[in-house]
């Protein structure tokens, strides 16, 4: 008998959590802009947006610190070589070994 309500309050939390996360899912708390609301933003801003060279650098430098970009941004010939597995950014369950075919794409 404990054994059917202990099921019982259990599919009610599982309902519960399914109506949750699709609540979530159609109603996000946020959004990200689309490329169209980005692009109207800034043309809105007309003659007040101005570069921002300060930022600029400072940005550049915290990646040149952090990611040695020039090593590690591009595939090349030079820190790819044949044989290297190459893993996709933020999937654990992908990758692409470099064989003679996708090698000779590469740039130098």
């Amino acid at each position: 008998m404990l054994a059917r309500c202990y099921r019982g309050k259990l599919s009610v939390w599982a309902a519960l959590c399914v109506l949750v996360l699709g609540w979530f899912y159609v109603f996000p708390v946020y959004r990200l802009p689309s490329d169209k609301e980005i692009v109207e933003e800034v043309l809105g801003l007309g003659e007040v947006w101005q570069k921002n060279q300060t930022g600029i650098d400072l940005y550049r430098n915290l990646l040149t610190e952090c990611c040695n970009p020039r090593w590690m941004f591009a595939v090349t010939k030079e820190n790819s070589p044949i044989g290297k597995v190459l893993w996709y950014d933020g999937e654990f369950y992908h990758s692409h070994s470099v064989s003679n075919k996708t090698y000779s794409l590469f740039v130098q």
